[in-house]
């Protein structure tokens, strides 16, 4: 009768270290994915400061209807072209910085990014 007892008293004892192993385990990858979020994080702010340092507005910035919206606009001719960022891509300029360059000595290229997206200015020109 001791001996059944003492063997339930081992198996419960190698339960619990199980479920605490496995409790750790989960410990153990919510800190490893919090600190990569938060190394991430870090690093999405480091190079959003360098990227703002480097590239600088080629347009400018208009408030229309109380939003601050990037307009950029270069070539001449008749005829006008207008690129739209889509999909929540962050600058049409950017997007279409190559096709913009190829088409200007054909047409009037404007390239304007949606409120809240692309380029931040302080200078403003109200419409």
């Amino acid at each position: 009768m001791q001996r059944y007892s003492l063997d339930l008293l081992k198996e419960d004892h190698i339960k619990e270290l199980k479920e605490g192993k496995r409790k750790l385990t989960i410990k153990r990858v919510i800190t490893t994915i919090i600190i990569m979020l938060l190394i991430v994080a870090i690093w999405q702010r480091i190079i959003i400061e360098k990227e703002t340092n480097i590239l600088l507005s080629q347009g400018e910035v208009f408030d229309i209807n109380n939003h601050n919206m990037y307009i950029h606009s270069t070539g001449s001719g008749r005829n006008t072209v207008v690129f739209v960022s889509g999909s929540r891509t962050p600058s049409s300029f950017t997007d279409f910085y190559r096709l913009q360059m190829e088409l200007q000595p054909y047409a009037r290229i404007v390239s304007f990014d949606n409120a809240g997206f692309g380029w931040k200015w302080n200078q403003q020109h109200e419409i």
